[in-house]
């Protein structure tokens, strides 16, 4: 091992790990769906599993894939497999008849290639980040099954005040801040057909800084005064941090705060503080 690694400059380790001194072979079982994407091109989900009941349960290795385009030329493309259950997104210019997991033969294996029948899609990558006190929305996808489904929070937890719906809909508002860790369970309604994905959703801490009313930055500016007359006077959103808005300490929000923000901004007014107003 040292000598190949010192000849070559890559690193083996894993591999003896696993090849020399674990047991046995990989039983790869893969299954892809694609979909159109606009302009010819195509995105295509894969997800491939090693499902081997020996160990190592994860064999950490490249592995080819061949894909066979249905006009345009073949291709042979490498992907680290190196998870028991590991979804790859691509982006290729057009449809495929099939993908062949390690064409040439090059791994002692046993693969199988089976139908696609409902995977999540997103990625912990693909999670977006949120703020506290700011509303939230994001997606967790999957694709195939018969399109109704049912989505639980498996283990950990989203932030207080999150949900998910039946539609893979996170949404709320939270006063916590952190990384939340959790895992999903996607059923379809009308098959037996399941997948579970594990996330982390990180909240962002907003700084309490008086008269930012918005909480958008951290700055108070014209903004701030905009979206405090917008509220009071034009049915808009309430603040997300109402003491933010309560700048003159009366717990209320009304026009005494607006003169306060007025003459801070622009005459040279008494420092903002943060109120009482919830």
């Amino acid at each position: 091992r040292d000598v190949v690694e010192a000849a070559t400059g890559v690193n083996i380790h894993d591999f003896i790990q696993d090849w020399i001194y674990g047991t046995y072979r990989p039983n790869y079982n893969y299954a892809y769906w694609q979909e159109a994407a606009g302009g010819g091109s195509y995105n295509i989900y894969m997800v491939v599993k090693q499902i081997q009941t020996t160990s190592p349960q994860v064999f950490r290795m490249p592995v080819d894939f061949f894909m066979d385009y249905v006009t345009l030329p073949d291709d042979t493309i490498k992907l680290v497999v190196d998870q028991r259950k590991k979804l790859y997104k691509l982006h290729v210019n057009g449809p495929l008849t099939n993908i062949d997991l390690d064409p040439a033969n090059w791994i002692l294996k046993y693969k199988t290639r089976t139908a696609w029948d409902m995977y999540i899609v997103s990625a912990d990558s693909d999670i977006v980040a949120g703020r506290q006190y700011m509303a939230y929305t994001d997606t967790i996808q999957s694709r195939g099954g018969t399109g109704t489904n049912t989505w639980t929070i498996l283990t950990g937890a989203l932030p207080t005040g999150f949900s998910i719906n039946n539609n893979g809909i996170i949404s709320g508002t939270t006063t916590d801040t952190g990384t939340f860790a959790f895992s999903v369970r996607v059923k379809d309604n009308g098959s037996s057909f399941a997948d579970t994905a594990a996330f982390n959703l990180r909240i962002a801490p907003v700084a309490l800084i008086p008269g930012n009313v918005d909480a958008a930055d951290s700055n108070v500016d014209i903004s701030d005064l905009t979206y405090l007359v917008s509220y009071l006077y034009l049915e808009g959103l309430k603040p997300p941090v109402p003491a933010l808005a309560d700048v003159d300490h009366d717990c209320a929000i009304d026009i005494s705060d607006v003169v306060a923000l007025v003459s801070y901004l622009y005459l040279n007014g008494q420092a903002l503080v943060l109120g009482c107003a919830t």
